[in-house]
C-alpha cells in the first residue's frame, strides 16, 4: 500500500504495489494495482484499509513523526511497527520488558510522568540507556504505550 509520493519511486524500485491510495482520479498503471480514495492522512487511510481486509499486523516506513499518537488509536485492532528516522517504534502493553544489551537507546513516548522503568537510566526528554546487559521494563498508565529502538 502507498500513497501518491512514494508510489514512482517504489515501481522504479521493482517493488509491487496492491493499493494506491490517492486524492486523484486515476487509472493504475498496472493491472494488479487497486486505486482507493484517501481519507484525511494516509497512514489512516492505509490502517482503516487493513482493519476492512482482517489483517492483525502492520509495518509502516515512514519519516513522519506525527504518526506515533495515531498509532496508538490503532494498538487495540492492529499489531503496528514504526520504522523511521533510525527508530522501531511499536506500541506495548503496561508492563513490557525486553532483553537489551548495555548502552542501547530507548525512547519512551507519552507522558513522561506515566512511566515507571527498571534497568533503564533516563537521559532526558524521552530518551533513555539500557544500564547492563539483561531486560529492561517499563510500566505505565493507559492500555498502550509507544517504544522506540534504534535501528
Amino acid at each position: 500500500m502507498t500513497g501518491d509520493d512514494a508510489l514512482k519511486p517504489l515501481q522504479d524500485a521493482g517493488i509491487k504495489i496492491d493499493v494506491w491510495f490517492t486524492r486523484y482520479a486515476v487509472e493504475p498503471a498496472q493491472d494488479h494495482v487497486t486505486v482507493k480514495p484517501m481519507g484525511d492522512t494516509l497512514i489512516e487511510t492505509a490502517l482503516t484499509e487493513l482493519i476492512s481486509r482482517g489483517q492483525t499486523a502492520a509495518t509502516i516506513l515512514s519519516n513522519d513523526t506525527s504518526v506515533r499518537p495515531l498509532l496508538l488509536a490503532y494498538a487495540d485492532r492492529l499489531n503496528i511497527v514504526l520504522l523511521g528516522n533510525g527508530q522501531r517504534i511499536f506500541a506495548v502493553k503496561p508492563g513490557f520488558s525486553k532483553w537489551k544489551p548495555q548502552g542501547e537507546p530507548i525512547w519512551l513516548y507519552g507522558e513522561a510522568s506515566s512511566f515507571v522503568t527498571s534497568g533503564l537510566s533516563h537521559q532526558g526528554g524521552n530518551s533513555y540507556l539500557t544500564q547492563n546487559d539483561g531486560f529492561y521494563s517499563v510500566t505505565f498508565s493507559g492500555s498502550y504505550g509507544l517504544i522506540g529502538e534504534q535501528l
